[in-house]
């Protein structure tokens, strides 16, 4: 007895617990077992069954197994060792022998021997075990002997006999996903439904639940703290953290490997973002989940911008002046390229094309196009517009807007037309000039100065248009004025006759130049300027203006409506029972006003204005004339009754004709036409319900 057990000892000294999976301490050690013991093998000799007291098992278990062994006839066993290989969720918690044997099987090396030699089948002994906490169950577990060696022989002679390895499987409620990493104590998810989220873990057993925030197969949706939950007869398994990141904004999935953006600050984009379970931030240029202060997720940012350009990512695509300006006025992150291909924006992002931008150019020789504002600016009023306006996509005007639309007619971007024009002032386009005549204060010229879709300041002679407080053009304003002498439209009334010298120092002109010619058409520079004398203005050599100098003058304060357009001078808008004492001081003259009504009957300054009045001016050089227009009194009596009301309505409906001062004492709207609701508007004047004045 003393000798086999100094022989195993002899044998094994220097041997190690071997973890499963340990290969190469394996081979050394039965190497030298097999130097030192002089093994063989013999086909037949024995084998060793293992046989476990639980048919499937779970995190914390413990279990035991026992292992027996086996000879053929005729064969005999002394002695015998083996390693314990176990699975990786498994752990050795100890062995016991059976009470035959001396030796043990500390840390999973079994080494027995005894003094009376086993035949047949015979107990070895019993491997206690357990499963870790927490373990992630993709297969079954095995438990199993390597480095079986059973020994035979008399007392001077011990034969090692190699045994086939064995091991047997453990059932175990496994659960696995081709969507998630369970690896972890989180799972990135996609969505929020509860009942997807569970849909995507599978699993072998049929005890095994899944569950979210403890309900299984629900409808719901996740929150904050919420968890997934893989439970195995009442037992938790494994318990994870879900982490869902979303936008409103951006598209990402847990599969994304990028954010593209058109965000010039990259910083602010995780504002764009929220995270369940989780934070979101920028770092190092990469937008980052954190959990549990642990980087677990990045996504590197793809940044596309322009300031000169229309660049919609959403939408795929780009509008630009010039296509083959699109690169060189794209601001883009080093991680991408960028490419054009027949007509196309290629972004290219780790060798691959990510996204496309179909390219639509929209230019003209004539207008100035601005994408990045929206406007076209046309200077003038133009009538046809789109004509003038080279596309690849397709261009219509809608109102005071010029649409450019994508192949499927899709809106892609809105151009404000934006033109200048005055039906009181000379407008030159080329030159860049408006002549105000007479009036120096911004107010004034910006009331006669009609800009559409913009906005304009007067400072320093100089009319300015805006466009979102951006300055799009400027204009220079020439003008005539004279605190000495009155300036009608045409003409100059300078009182009496003066020298050349009282008559252009008592002059301003500004931005242009003069010249003087007399009665027969001479130019003069000295002498005396008298009646009929022709100033002329010039911007550059153009003529501009000519007035011509009178003894007597006539000026119409700006506080009298002159309608413009019109084949006689009308004073319109005048409010309903103004009397002629408050309109006639504005009619500042040296010539003799009357007041005439449409029968020829003189009208004292006391009564009231009537629509079709006439009012002479008469000078020694003619008779000025203007008609009155009373606004509502289309049919001149000074009143509105119900027969203003038919008469208008008459007229609306092309029944009757009226002359220009009545038509315009019809529109109380005071929007240039007349229309179904100016009727509706003189009727409810005159049933006291609103006011027109």
């Amino acid at each position: 007895m003393e000798k086999k057990k100094k022989k195993i000892e002899e044998q094994d000294s220097g041997s190690k617990y071997l973890i499963p999976g340990s290969i190469l301490i394996l081979v050394v050690f039965a190497l030298v077992i097999v130097l030192l013991s002089k093994t063989y093998a013999l086909d037949g000799f024995g084998e060793v069954n293992i046989t476990c007291n639980k048919a499937m098992v779970t995190s914390n278990d413990t279990f035991s197994c026992t292992v027996t062994g086996t000879v053929a006839a005729n064969k005999e066993v002394s002695s015998l060792q083996a390693q314990v290989s176990l699975s990786s969720n498994l752990e050795f918690v100890s062995f016991t022998k059976d009470s035959s044997w001396e030796g043990s099987g500390e840390e999973g090396l079994i080494q027995l021997y005894t003094d009376v030699n086993k035949t047949g089948t015979f107990n070895i002994g019993t491997l206690n075990l357990r499963v870790k906490s927490n373990p992630i169950f993709n297969n079954n577990e095995s438990v199993g002997l390597t480095s079986i060696i059973f020994y035979e022989g008399s007392d001077n002679n011990y034969q090692g006999q190699n045994i086939t390895a064995k091991s047997i499987d453990i059932n175990t409620p496994s659960f696995t996903s081709t969507d998630y990493d369970l690896t972890k104590d989180y799972i990135i998810i996609d969505t929020k439904n509860i009942a997807t989220i569970i849909s995507k873990i599978n699993t072998t057993a049929c005890n095994v639940t899944v569950s979210v925030d403890g309900n299984q197969n629900t409808t719901g949706t996740i929150k904050a703290g919420s968890k997934l939950t893989i439970g195995y007869n009442g037992t938790t398994l494994k318990q994870y953290d879900l982490i869902y990141l979303e936008s409103s904004k951006y598209n990402v999935t847990s599969s994304t490997q990028y954010i593209m953006t058109n965000e010039s600050n990259i910083s602010t984009i995780a504002n764009d973002f929220s995270a369940i379970n989780a934070t979101v931030s920028v770092k190092n240029g990469k937008l980052t989940i954190t959990y549990n202060n642990e980087d677990i997720k990045q996504y590197d940012i793809i940044q596309l911008s322009s300031s000169t350009l229309l660049l919609s990512l959403t939408d795929s695509y780009i509008v630009v002046n010039n296509e083959s300006e699109v690169i060189s006025n794209i601001t883009k992150s080093n991680n991408v390229n960028l490419s054009i291909n027949n007509h196309y924006l290629d972004i290219t992002y780790n060798n691959q094309v990510i996204k496309s931008l179909k390219i639509y150019s929209i230019s003209s020789s004539k207008y100035e196009i601005n994408i990045e504002e929206g406007y076209i600016y046309t200077k003038m009023p133009e009538s046809d517009i789109t004509s003038n306006i080279a596309s690849n996509g397709n261009v219509v005007t809608s109102g005071n807007q010029v649409l450019l639309k994508s192949d499927s007619n899709t809106t892609l971007c809105t151009f404000n037309v934006i033109d200048i024009s005055s039906t009181d002032y000379l407008v030159n386009y080329q030159n860049k000039y408006i002549f105000t005549k007479t009036d120096t204060a911004a107010g004034t010229i910006q009331g006669k100065v009609t800009i559409k879709n913009a906005t304009s300041t007067v400072s320093n002679n100089t009319l300015t248009i805006k466009y979102n407080e951006t300055n799009i053009d400027q204009f220079s304003l020439y003008n005539i004025s004279s605190n000495t002498y009155q300036i009608s439209n045409d003409k100059i009334f300078i009182g009496s006759e003066v020298t050349y010298q009282q008559f252009t120092s008592n002059l301003s002109i500004n931005g242009l130049t003069y010249k003087i010619f007399d009665t027969n058409n001479q130019e003069i520079s000295s002498g005396n300027v008298s009646a009929n004398y022709t100033l002329k203005l010039y911007a550059g050599s153009t003529e501009v203006a000519s007035y011509t100098t009178s003894i007597e003058y006539l000026t119409v304060s700006d506080d009298l409506n002159i309608a413009p357009n019109t084949n006689s001078n009308i004073v319109y808008k005048i409010p309903l029972n103004t009397t002629y004492s408050t309109i006639l001081p504005g009619f500042q003259t040296n010539g003799t006003i009357t007041v005439k009504d449409v029968n020829n009957q003189t009208v004292a300054t006391s009564e009231k204005i009537k629509t079709g009045d006439i009012i002479t001016i008469t000078l020694g050089s003619g008779d000025v004339t203007f008609k009155a227009s009373v606004l509502g009194d289309t049919t001149g009596d000074g009143d509105i009754q119900i027969n203003d009301v038919g008469r208008l309505y008459q007229y609306f409906k092309n029944k009757t004709t009226m002359d220009e001062e009545y038509v315009l004492a019809g529109d109380v709207t005071k929007d240039g036409q007349i229309k179904i609701n100016d009727v509706g508007r003189l009727y409810d004047r005159l049933r006291g319900r609103v006011t027109i004045d």
